[in-house]
């Protein structure tokens, strides 16, 4: 029975294979080979942060502040959205996600 896979390239594109679990899974190892490894011009613009050291400093103050205003106003906006509806949204911890729990959900 096909099975859906979901592709995901930094930044540049998104797509889902239907297809054969066995060639769902030959996609799968072949994207997560290509996915940790960079060969992209991302990783030739970071070389100069990472070897410096100032990827420390960009990550505390100026990434971090960056994502914590945007989960802040998700959960703001999910909050008012939510309102009556038995579910909550636990508390962001650093991530570039947010997790919904839905009481009874089915």
């Amino acid at each position: 029975m096909p099975e859906p896979f979901e592709t995901r390239s930094s930044g540049y594109a998104y797509g889902m294979v239907i297809a054969s679990p066995e060639l769902v899974k030959c996609i799968a190892a072949f994207n997560a080979i290509l996915c940790l490894a960079p060969n992209g011009i991302g990783a030739a613009l970071a070389r100069d942060i990472v070897e410096t050291g100032r990827i420390i400093e960009l990550s505390k103050n100026v990434v971090l502040p960056h994502y914590r205003r945007k989960a802040e106003a998700a959960v703001e906006r999910l909050s008012k959205g939510l309102a009556g509806l038995p579910a909550r949204i636990h508390k962001p911890e650093g991530a570039f996600f947010l997790w919904l729990w839905l009481k009874d959900f089915r």
